[in-house]
């Protein structure tokens, strides 16, 4: 390797960091068809370090002089690019180390690791009219629904995106549509709720007759569920709501609002309610709009809750945003 070893310890450093900073970054990369090596000079652009010379490429004015390699003195881009695939295998960035697209091992979405920091890894899916061939491709959707890479989602797509689909990881289908050259998922609240994964605690509010008090009273109190800080799927969520008849949501909680139908209700008057709260979607706190949006997706008539309902008629409608680029 060509460059100096104490250049390559500014590089490595920098490398290392941003990578630290966007842990995902290589899947995103993959799925989204962008090559390695725009991934390690991306990385390089983005920790700040700028590469020039001690002529007509310097350290510009307002610069911190550490962050400046004049590599250029002595280096061509090839010399640096090799220091940045070794400093992407020192961080342990495999993806960012190859040379090109062609080294690096197919990617393939798999359950708990479809989602990133900043969208999902998905599949692609168009379906021939006449042999009824399948073709797939994996892509990255970010989080306002943007189908990446673009050219070859469009070169699948061909005009016919009525036979064109994403899969989330359930296996149900979600159409898309091409705008200005650009690929949007339709329906990206509903996608988003079913490619995601859930941790959920469960437990049950119940309200009973203190058969052992000296005088009928009523107790209260909050029995464990089945779960806490569990992982769970769409899917599995979707049965749980079922078995529980869930029918309202808050901020953070699914839960039942009708404790008829059970023995204990009719034989000694209890009223339980399940509860299911979300503690986090794809390792983050959930918000109020996915709660929303996975309420929605369970297609089970499951309504805000009545403090959420007051507290939105109390709220003065926001002005839609304006679209950019």
């Amino acid at each position: 390797m060509k460059i100096k070893p104490e250049h390559y310890a500014i590089i490595q450093k920098a490398i290392s960091d941003a990578l630290t900073s966007n842990p995902t970054v290589a899947i995103e990369y993959q799925a989204a068809g962008f090559t390695p090596m725009r991934l390690r000079w991306d990385m390089l652009w983005q920790s700040g370090v700028k590469v020039g010379d001690s002529v007509g490429m310097t350290c510009p004015p307002d610069m911190d002089p550490a962050k400046f390699v004049p590599l250029y003195d002595y280096a061509n881009d090839d010399h640096i690019d090799t220091a940045l695939r070794k400093a992407c295998a020192d961080a342990g960035c495999a993806f960012g180390a190859y040379k090109d697209l062609l080294g690096a091992p197919a990617l393939t979405v798999t359950e708990g690791k479809q989602f990133t920091q900043r969208g999902f890894v998905a599949t692609l899916e168009r379906r021939d009219t006449e042999s009824l061939q399948v073709s797939e491709l994996t892509c990255f959707i970010d989080k306002q629904g943007m189908v990446f890479p673009t050219k070859a989602a469009l070169a699948l797509i061909s005009n016919d995106t009525d036979h064109v689909c994403v899969r989330d990881i359930a296996g149900d289908a979600h159409d898309i549509s091409v705008n200005d050259g650009i690929v949007f998922i339709d329906d990206m609240d509903s996608f988003a709720a079913k490619h995601s994964q859930y941790c959920v605690t469960t437990y049950d509010k119940v309200t009973a007759y203190d058969d052992e008090a000296d005088e009928e009273s009523v107790v209260d109190r909050v029995e464990e569920g089945r779960w806490e800080n569990e992982p769970m799927t769409f899917d599995s969520i979707r049965s749980e709501a079922r078995n529980h008849s869930y029918s309202e949501y808050n901020g953070d909680t699914l839960s039942s609002t009708d404790p008829s139908g059970t023995d204990e209700y009719y034989r000694h008057g209890t009223c339980r309610f399940h509860h299911m709260r979300i503690d986090s979607i794809n390792g983050q706190p959930p918000t109020s709009d996915q709660i929303a949006a996975l309420a929605s997706a369970l297609d089970m008539c499951i309504r805000p809750s009545a403090a959420m309902r007051d507290e939105a008629s109390t709220q003065e409608p926001s002005k839609a945003p304006r679209l950019g680029m």
